[in-house]
């Protein structure tokens, strides 16, 4: 399909002048953690999409973001490539190619009472709140989410189930 849409562009001499994006809105758990559903799941099956950008002129080519980006950094984003800059908006995230630092995300589960994930990579702090103890996660050195490592930073669950609560 992307293809054939860049085809027609092309032929319409419109490509060039054009940025497209692909992004998935939420994935989905085929079981990794247990779960077959993508509602009440803030694991990285459910949290990683993906998120393409086509540059004119085959601008920032290759280029790859490392570590995680939110879903709020693509209209920043795309007002920067049109040369504005937001003024009437804010935005939690600032445009995908300006960031300095990883940015502090969040995420919930549907029902928001249920769970939430706060990522400060490469650590991930999955908050289950009455229903189970907060999990913590190294993502770089356990993207599957499998060693629960908050035994060893206490302060840092304690700190940041809070920072998820409010």
């Amino acid at each position: 399909v992307i293809e054939r849409v860049s085809d027609q562009y092309r032929r319409l001499s419109l490509l060039e002048k054009t940025v497209f994006v692909v992004v998935g809105d939420h994935g989905e758990g085929f079981g990794e953690h247990g779960l077959y559903v993508h509602d009440d799941v803030v694991f990285e099956e459910a949290l990683r999409v993906p998120l393409l950008l086509r540059l004119p002129n085959a601008e920032r080519a290759g280029q790859r973001i490392a570590g995680p980006v939110s879903e709020l950094a693509i209209a920043p984003s795309l007002i920067g490539l049109a040369g504005f800059e937001p003024r009437d908006a804010e935005y939690e995230q600032g445009s995908l190619f300006e960031q300095p630092q990883q940015p502090v995300l969040y995420a919930h589960c549907y029902r928001s009472d249920r769970c939430a994930a706060l990522i400060r990579y490469p650590f991930k702090l999955l908050d289950h709140f009455e229903e189970r103890p907060p999990e913590l996660f190294d993502l770089e050195n356990d993207p599957g989410e499998e060693n629960d490592i908050s035994d060893d930073h206490p302060a840092w669950v304690e700190r940041w189930s809070r920072e998820l609560a409010d």
